[in-house]
């Protein structure tokens, strides 16, 4: 689940808009929803109540899930989720959650089964942060084996939580011939690497403890890495998340403001990139796993999408029919799910409920910041609504579907 700086500027969609704004060619739509293949043709994708009235319309062997705005909003399941998790299930149609969390993979499955689901229904889980750790020990065995005795420490400036699900770097035992990273805490001036994590404070030297650091000083911290033009690995590439109707700034919005100082220190682009590394949705590796996870060949590579170019998931994946295991990707971010499904050759399905609920579908938050909606049996997605909202994200994505939120 994440909202961009600029997302987040959007003015909301205010009563009545989508009644005024028009869908290409075609009138403004009432109806809740669409549901026959010539609105389908139309815009490029449908509007369907749930899960089951997508695989009636084509079969899919496994459905590829995001966890936040999906599955739960961060502190509790929503209640319609857990019944089709458990129907897919008892279908024999396999799910792998893929999210961008700083956790472990196996802390996201742990999580996932206190707030009601079944570990069993899921057949595994891709998670940034275990990309991420995967990619430090990976970087740990290149520069031990390059070494023949007591490899020097790579030092980290490791943003972190506070409050909320610590992250630590691969450590190991005293006297372990191995490299090893060592967090420097605030001390930025002798970091080699920087790790984001979370974006609450900063672990300090022993590795254990973290500092709180107010979001603001973590930018500034940042400048000077930037000025000594030290590359950044983001373990989560979201910019803004939901939970439990409280917004959280996310590593990804650290990674976002680190890119724009390297420009400014005259950094040309491609140095930019390679400086810059992103784990997660909506890069392929997170999909290359998911393969893995199902024991699937590699993904067959497409050209990927980029702001300014415009494809339809829906019409680019059967180019991909050959290829007889079908993917549906479920998420509700345009950035990170559909565009990430896309690229890795899978239809995709957009749910309105998440990040996206109250400004652009106007779905209220009840009390405890959870949208209402997800109680509900009914809800009314408009096409003018979603029109609205691919014309305002600036990216030129169309998913497969559209759908109200997760249910079967």
């Amino acid at each position: 689940m994440e909202r961009s700086a600029a997302a987040a500027a959007r003015p909301a969609l205010q009563q009545g808009q989508p009644d005024t704004f028009r869908i290409g060619n075609c009138s403004p739509r009432t109806s809740a929803f669409l549901q026959n293949d010539k609105d389908m043709k139309l815009l490029g994708y449908a509007i369907l109540p749930g899960i089951a009235d997508i695989i009636a319309r084509k079969k899919y062997d496994a459905l590829v899930l995001d966890q936040f705005g999906v599955l739960h909003d961060g502190k509790r399941a929503y209640p319609f989720a857990i019944d089709c998790v458990c129907e897919l299930n008892r279908r024999g149609i396999p799910c792998v959650v893929v999210s961008n969390s700083s956790r472990l993979r196996g802390d996201c499955l742990d999580q996932l089964e206190a707030l009601g689901f079944r570990r069993q229904w899921f057949a595994g889980a891709v998670t940034s942060g275990q990309l991420t750790q995967d990619a430090l020990l990976e970087l740990r065995q290149r520069l031990s084996e390059s070494h023949s005795r007591h490899p020097p420490a790579t030092r980290v400036f490791h943003t972190n939580w506070n409050g909320r699900g610590r992250a630590a770097l691969p450590t190991l035992k005293v006297g372990d011939p191995t490299h090893d990273f060592k967090p420097v805490g605030t001390r930025v001036e002798v970091a080699e690497l920087v790790v984001t994590h979370g974006t609450e404070g900063v672990t300090e030297e022993d590795g254990e403890s973290v500092s709180a650091v107010p979001y603001g000083k973590l930018v500034d911290l940042l400048q000077a890495c930037a000025k000594r033009r030290l590359p950044l690995w983001c373990s989560n590439p979201d910019l803004v998340t939901v939970v439990g109707g409280v917004n959280f700034m996310m590593p990804g919005s650290l990674a976002e403001a680190y890119e724009q100082m390297l420009k400014d220190e005259d950094v040309d682009s491609d140095t930019v990139r390679q400086l810059v590394l992103r784990f997660g949705k909506p890069e392929l590796p997170a999909y290359e796993a998911v393969h893995r996870i199902l024991g699937l060949g590699p993904i067959r590579r497409k050209m990927p999408l980029k702001a300014g170019m415009t494809y339809n998931t829906a019409a680019a994946t059967e180019m991909d029919s050959s290829n007889d295991f079908k993917l549906l990707a479920v998420g509700d971010s345009l950035t990170h799910d559909i565009i990430g499904g896309h690229n890795a050759g899978m239809d995709t399905v957009l749910v309105a409920g998440g990040i996206y609920a109250q400004d652009y579908f106007g779905i209220p938050a009840d009390a405890e910041g959870s949208a209402s909606i997800v109680q509900q049996n009914k809800c009314e997605i408009k096409a003018a609504a979603v029109e609205y909202l691919l014309h305002r994200s600036g990216l030129h994505v169309t998913p497969s579907f559209v759908t109200a939120y997760f249910r079967w």
